[in-house]
């Protein structure tokens, strides 16, 4: 047995929602509860060009300190939520299990580029 995770299920599920890049972003933006994020198109080895940009884009909505560019890395991190990168998605996943994150609004600056929901859902109460 896991007690650690039985401890954290028991608090309830995490909202989360995943988004898709259609195209190569340039100077698009992701807004996150807020918090205002522009693609980078750092290159990161083996990977192609969007899934650069999404996985920079995930670097910088975690508050990564690397130094992987300026025009994405946020220096203050969304603490509401995190980021993973699969390929050319990424899921964002409210960092606090509970309902509150089903309010947690992601949107886009141009709908071209990206297919993004809004606001995250799944999250539930503890049992």
């Amino acid at each position: 047995m896991r007690p650690l995770i039985t401890t954290y299920r028991d608090r309830g599920l995490q909202a989360s929602a995943l988004h898709t890049c259609l195209k190569l972003p340039t100077n698009q933006t992701v807004t996150i509860n807020g918090i205002v994020y522009t693609f980078g198109t750092d290159v990161f080895y083996n990977k192609t060009r969007i899934e650069d940009a999404v996985l920079s884009l995930c670097y910088a909505i975690n508050g990564d300190p690397g130094t992987y560019g300026t025009r994405h890395l946020f220096t203050q991190p969304a603490g509401s939520i995190v980021a993973v990168a699969y390929g050319d998605k990424f899921r964002t996943i409210a960092a606090v299990p509970g309902t509150a994150g089903n309010s947690l609004a992601v949107t886009t600056s141009d709908a071209a580029y990206f297919t993004v929901v809004t606001p995250l859902a799944g999250g539930t109460a503890a049992p």
